[in-house]
């Protein structure tokens, strides 16, 4: 009987290219390669360093037993500093990607006060209570809104998404500073609150594709990350500070030391 070998060919093979890797996977790549080639090279000059022993039992006299190397493996490192590692702190000296990263630190300073403290505001002007949750629903309906539609402006190839996302910032400042203004009225609250939501909602959409512009995309990941470290500092120390929460704010800076 005769026997056919069939070959299957995978058609979409060749047109395969293997997804390049992130900056931060490479470096974590090449700190595990020159880990293993250091201990390697240690092996080496312990294993010449000592005089080999022959065998008496099994082996014959010509064949020397080389010594058995323990090799200990390095310290482990503390959570804090395995993510200063990770963190590409080089980008810093790129003054606009340090402009920017200010700008994100002082702006989420404030970003959640206005989430928080919408509800006391209120009650401090004489709201009715049965009408104070429209404020936050507000904030989050524009907030979705503004995502939507400034994110669709700002990926417009004739937009200028630097100036667009420096508005963004504008006017929900402006909407916070006019906060205070809005009266026992429920609709000056929710006026504002819209104004807060919709472009803060643009500011969040808007802070990647500007990190693209400023750093390019294949410093994303990294650049991203250093801009998170400060957002997030800026986020744990904005609202108790504002809310004048001086023994929790203490305990952050105290557990953020001792880290």
């Amino acid at each position: 009987m005769d026997h056919c070998l069939f070959i299957i060919h995978d058609p979409f093979h060749y047109g395969r290219v293997p997804l390049p890797q992130e900056p931060s996977e490479q470096r974590r790549l090449e700190r595990k390669a020159h880990a293993k080639a250091k201990q390697k090279q240690i092996a080496q000059s312990l294993i010449s360093e000592n005089v080999p022993v022959t065998s008496n039992n099994n082996a014959t006299d010509d064949e020397p037993m080389l010594p058995v190397v323990t090799i200990e493996k390095l310290p482990t490192k503390s959570f804090f500093n395995q993510i200063i590692e990770q963190i590409d702190l080089n980008l810093l000296k790129n003054a606009a990607f340090t402009l920017f990263a200010i700008s994100n630190f002082l702006a989420s300073l404030g970003f959640n006060v206005v989430y928080n403290y919408a509800d006391d505001l209120a009650n401090d002007s004489k709201v009715i209570k049965d009408q104070r949750t429209y404020i936050v629903m507000s904030i989050g309906l524009s907030n979705i809104f503004g995502r939507f539609i400034i994110g669709y402006l700002g990926d417009q190839k004739c937009m200028n998404r630097l100036l667009l996302f420096i508005l963004t910032l504008i006017i929900s400042g402006v909407a916070t500073m006019i906060a205070p203004l809005c009266g026992s009225s429920i609709i000056p609250h929710i006026g504002y609150a819209s104004f807060f939501g919709f472009f803060s909602g643009g500011y969040v959409a808007l802070t990647a594709i500007v990190l693209v512009d400023i750093v390019g995309i294949n410093k994303l990941s990294d650049a991203f990350g250093v801009l998170l470290l400060f957002i997030g500092v800026a986020t744990a120390i904005g609202t108790p500070t504002v809310g004048e929460d001086l023994f929790l704010f203490l305990f952050l800076v105290v557990f953020v030391a001792f880290l």
